[in-house]
């Protein structure tokens, strides 16, 4: 019995979408600085206190707000131009990165500041997953879209996988505070990668626009009956 093959994907059709290159350079860089960050704050968490514990509540901190944020994020995402909330939540992540990095710099960072400063990276990486993977559906045509993503999987697995290459000698030599620097940096990145992706303001087409917490509430409803979506957000 024969199957049909797969189309081979065409990478340099892809490519040579007006912006996606910016697209792709944007989750490259952008999962790189969070590939830095998670595990510098690992390594400093797990130092400082010697308790996996701690590190374990770090892994919380992140992971939680991808559980919460959606049914909000998503109405948001639904509602703004893409592309300039995907340079907010990267230009916002950035400020506080840097605000952490400054603490830490003059050895000033609390664990508390710490762990507040992974959860509104969380919070901001559960609306900038989504509100990313929306605005490339506006950038790359319908026929590309399976290329496409495998493409941004790419992106952001390379990243990270660069990230946890480099990050064991830059802790070594900088500390935190460096690697919290360089994530601060990729954000900012990102952000000038998302603003030349095109030019203009583009609202999202959509057919209907419920209240703001009738649209989340439905989400939550939804999530609730369909446990195979919350998997998916892991």
């Amino acid at each position: 019995m024969t199957f049909p093959r797969p189309p081979k994907p065409c990478w340099r059709e892809l490519f040579s979408n007006s912006g996606f290159p910016f697209y792709f350079a944007a989750m490259f860089v952008s999962l790189f600085g969070t590939g830095m960050n998670f595990a510098g704050v690992t390594l400093y968490v797990l130092a400082k206190t010697h308790s996996t514990v701690q590190v374990s509540l770090t892994v919380i901190l992140l992971t939680l707000p991808r559980l919460l944020v959606p049914p909000l994020g998503g109405v948001l995402t639904d509602r703004v131009d893409r592309r300039y909330l995907s340079i907010i939540l990267d230009l916002g992540r950035a400020a506080i990165v840097a605000a952490a990095a400054s603490l830490a710099w003059r050895g000033g960072l609390e664990l508390w500041q710490l762990y507040g400063m992974v959860l509104l990276l969380g919070v901001g990486f559960a609306i900038y997953w989504s509100t990313s993977l929306a605005l490339l559906q506006e950038v790359i045509p319908p026929p590309q879209l399976v290329t496409a993503n495998s493409a941004v999987l790419i992106a952001v697995q390379g990243g990270m996988l660069a990230a946890g290459a480099l990050v064991g000698f830059v802790y070594e030599r900088t500390g935190l505070a460096g690697i919290l620097a360089i994530d601060g940096a990729t954000y900012v990145l990102s952000a000038l990668c998302f603003y030349l992706l095109r030019r203009g303001y583009f609202a999202p087409q959509v057919s209907s626009s419920p209240a703001l917490f009738s649209s989340s509430d439905f989400g939550a409803r939804h999530a609730a009956r369909e446990f195979g979506v919350l998997a998916d957000l892991r």
